[in-house]
């Protein structure tokens, strides 16, 4: 394997593409259909949000690449497909790598602010770099802390874009207000799916990789309440996205929008009620990848939603 398809592969480029499609999706779908209905300009042009979203993607990946970094003793027991670093490239390699990233990012983001003269997203771009460097040299293996900290890093691509316009929510006006508390809802929706979806799969994942949590000492859930009460805390946290999205599809089905209730039924609610039978017969590894497969549907709903109203 070559170093440019090494790391690559360190980024976990599908990881990271999903979070730019979510902020796209997002941007394209929402937050510009909003203001072109409020008739304002959205504070991110096109060439600026790609900016934001290519800005983003670089810390997310410079963070993967800074976990497999500090994950080489476990990896080599739990995943030993994945052991990139020291096999394909050196420590140094992958560390200059991380660096670079990070640089990128930090050079758009610097640029973005010059333009649009808002300055709060960086403090969050700041935070979540410097929040993934902590998590994966310490948090990591603090057990639920290491858990909270990556599911609400999971949650913030969308507020990263959310932030550069929060001055619509000082807006008077009757229409524009209620259309900027659309936003803001639908901001706050998607992101704590984001953030309990994570966080189930962060504790499957946890369950997967007990063996090599232990040699390294890490203090992961499973390892300090076992394996037992980690599966009731899953159990949890399905059962509140579950109980969230029927709500969802109760509301769609008596305000007779058949396709929305339709989508939340296939897409989210049918495949949540799957992953009771997985975490009961510990089929882990396929029920990290229905959490995922779940969090893109939960992602494409943007668009499939948009297109529904368009059409109806």
């Amino acid at each position: 394997m070559s170093k440019i398809l090494g790391a690559i592969q360190l980024t976990r480029p599908l990881n990271v593409l999903m979070i730019g499609l979510s902020q796209a999706l997002y941007y394209f779908f929402i937050l510009k259909v909003m203001y072109a209905y409020s008739g304002l300009q959205p504070e991110l042009d096109t060439i600026l949000f790609l900016c934001v979203c290519i800005a983003t993607m670089c810390i997310a990946a410079a963070g993967n690449v800074w976990n497999d970094i500090n994950d080489i003793e476990t990896d080599s027991i739990n995943r030993t497909d994945r052991v990139l670093v020291r096999k394909v490239l050196t420590s140094d390699w992958a560390f200059n790598f991380y660096l670079v990233l990070n640089l990128i990012a930090i050079v758009l983001l610097i640029y973005v602010n010059y333009t649009t003269k808002v300055l709060s997203p960086m403090y969050l771009f700041l935070l979540s770099i410097s929040s993934l460097w902590i998590y994966s040299s310490q948090w990591k293996k603090q057990g639920i802390l290491g858990n909270f900290t990556i599911s609400v890093l999971a949650a913030l691509p969308l507020w990263a874009v959310f932030l550069y316009h929060k001055k619509i929510l000082h807006i008077t006006t009757p229409i524009q207000a209620g259309l900027a508390k659309l936003l803001l809802l639908q901001t706050i929706v998607y992101s704590a799916f984001a953030f309990l979806l994570t966080f189930c799969r962060e504790l499957v994942k946890d369950i997967e990789d007990l063996k090599g949590d232990k040699t390294s000492g890490s203090k992961s859930v499973p390892i300090v309440l076992g394996i037992r009460a980690t599966k009731w805390i899953i159990t949890f946290l399905v059962t509140l996205i579950l109980i969230s999205s029927t709500y969802l599809a109760y509301l769609y089905l008596t305000e007779f929008e058949f396709f929305h209730f339709v989508y939340v039924l296939c897409a989210l609610i049918l495949p949540l009620a799957t992953t009771y039978y997985l975490l009961y017969v510990s089929k882990f590894k396929f029920m990290s990848i229905v959490f995922k497969l779940i969090l893109f549907l939960g992602i494409m709903s943007i668009p499939v939603f948009y297109l529904i109203n368009l059409w109806s």
